[in-house]
């Protein structure tokens, strides 16, 4: 069975709308925190830090949740409308009790959309054509991306501030009308929590301790781990910095590293995508660890804001292979397992301790010994993930062929 054209545009328009929505206002509100409100380095940390740890407890269970339930649907729309109401509460008593019940309800609700959008990718589209289509949906989620960047910039500079926040709400209430759009019949919820293999048989899902115990899945979670950490604050701080000496235009400078590091995920999310349909994974999934210490550099070098602008092409790379490897190589792993979706949402919960700790430990660092030597230790961090991802990280393309005794 095929998905509906319906669906499939649904699914599209859905990837395109969650871009400006489930990372919640992101580094717009460390700089709205900064310039506006007068907040430390170390409270915006802090702040920054919420949603990642929040995701850290739930994540598992909502990954979990989202194998057995078959109202994928509806738990978008709900999550939705519980960040567009957590913007609205910002807007209208921004104090920090507030913005830190926002940042929790944010972190609660995003953390069921990579994973349930993912299940719905999968039980449409099956793991023949998985690849290719998370590509897909990857390319259209950044260029969601610049669109709202672009929204975002124009909003926070010629009107008023609190206009990004409506623009978050709005485009949660488009992500719940683009989820609709799929049709209920052409999700196969089986093959969506990967319970049948591509022969297209299915197994009984195995136990959860079981599948954390297997190693490759725990060199997997110690990897995407490390990529939190040292990716996670990297754009809130190159913000900050350009906030420091261009307060005025810093939402304009914002938009643009936004806008320039989208853009470039778009080719390469979709050439990751087609790539890895009949590549290695490790290679084209270890060139984005390769930038990270090298984009952490870059950023040191000066505070001219159009040059640390431009530097978030690196981003661009890094992110845009990661988002769309890190799905495949999950896919890889737990095929015909039945828990898809709960290793997803480990994996998550394993981004959202590194981004957590990333912004809190470099608010920290920022705020007593400057952003050049944050932008250091990252470098060195980066480095070090690096190597383990040289030296540890398995090839997973056939990862289902070699460990027969997984299944």
């Amino acid at each position: 069975m095929e998905a509906t054209p319906r669906s499939l545009r649904g699914l599209d328009c859905l990837s395109f709308f969650l871009a400006n929505v489930r990372d919640g206002l992101g580094p717009y509100l460390a700089i709205y925190l900064l310039t506006e409100k007068n907040w430390n380095a170390a409270d915006i940390g802090l702040i920054m830090g919420l949603p990642g740890f929040i995701r850290i407890l739930v994540q598992t269970p909502s990954g979990a949740w989202i194998d057995k339930t078959h109202h994928k649907r509806k738990l978008i729309v709900f999550s939705s409308l519980m960040i567009g109401i957590a913007c609205l509460i910002d807007v209208i008593s921004p104090s920090f009790m507030i913005i830190c019940i926002s940042q929790c309800i944010i972190g609660l609700a995003t953390s069921v959309y990579t994973p349930t959008v993912a299940a719905i990718t999968l039980g449409m589209v099956g793991y023949e054509r998985l690849a290719k289509r998370i590509g897909r949906n990857e390319s259209f989620n950044h260029i969601g991306n610049v669109l709202n960047a672009l929204l975002a910039g124009i909003i926070g500079y010629y009107m008023f501030l609190e206009g990004i926040f409506y623009l978050v709400t709005l485009m949660a209430i488009a992500s719940s009308i683009s989820v609709l759009m799929i049709k209920k019949s052409d999700i196969d919820h089986s093959l969506a929590r990967g319970a049948k293999d591509e022969s297209n048989i299915q197994h009984k899902p195995i136990g959860y301790t079981e599948i954390v115990r297997e190693k490759n899945i725990i060199i997997l979670l110690v990897t995407v781990t490390l990529f939190g950490f040292c990716n996670g604050s990297m754009m809130t701080l190159v913000g900050q910095k350009i906030a420091t000496t261009e307060k005025e235009s810093a939402y304009i400078f914002m938009s643009c590293c936004i806008i320039i590091a989208q853009l470039v995920m778009i080719i390469m999310a979709r050439l990751s995508g087609k790539l890895s349909a009949n590549r290695k994974r490790k290679s084209i999934f270890m060139v984005s660890f390769l930038i990270l210490p090298l984009r952490a550099l870059l950023v040191t070098l000066t505070a001219d804001p159009v040059y640390l602008t431009i530097t978030q092409l690196f981003d661009g790379i890094a992110g845009g292979i990661f988002g769309v490897m890190v799905i495949i190589i999950i896919a890889d792993l737990t095929e015909g397992t039945g828990r898809f979706n709960f290793i997803q949402g480990v994996v998550t919960a394993c981004i959202g301790i590194g981004t957590g700790l990333s912004a809190y430990i470099t608010g920290q660092i920022s705020n007593i010994f400057g952003y050049n030597n944050c932008f250091v230790v990252l470098s060195v961090a980066s480095l070090f993930t690096l190597i383990f991802v040289i030296y540890y990280m398995p090839e997973t393309k056939d990862i289902r062929k070699l460990s027969v005794g997984f299944r």
